[in-house]
């Protein structure tokens, strides 16, 4: 039941602001969960990675505010933006 309701999430933002990485997703999740726990960047890597209306379409390096780099993966919803 969580995992539907966070996969149903991540498409709605998906559909709602195009391809995002994993950890813009994340952020809009924790704001609808406020108080029930919410979700870590690997479930919700694994949540999308099983969803066949969601791929993965390339990995983005960041910069983190010390300085050091990281990958996160960039998701988008199939035939979606």
């Amino acid at each position: 039941m969580v995992q539907t309701r966070k996969r149903n999430w991540c498409r709605e933002f998906l559909r709602e602001n195009g391809p995002s990485t994993t950890a813009q997703i994340l952020d809009y999740i924790e704001r609808k969960t406020t108080g029930l726990g919410g979700a870590t960047a690997r479930s919700l890597g694994m949540i999308m990675k099983c969803d066949s209306m969601i791929r993965k379409i390339d990995k983005v390096t960041l910069t983190g505010e010390s300085g050091e780099k990281y990958s996160v993966n960039l998701w988008a919803i199939n035939g979606g933006k």
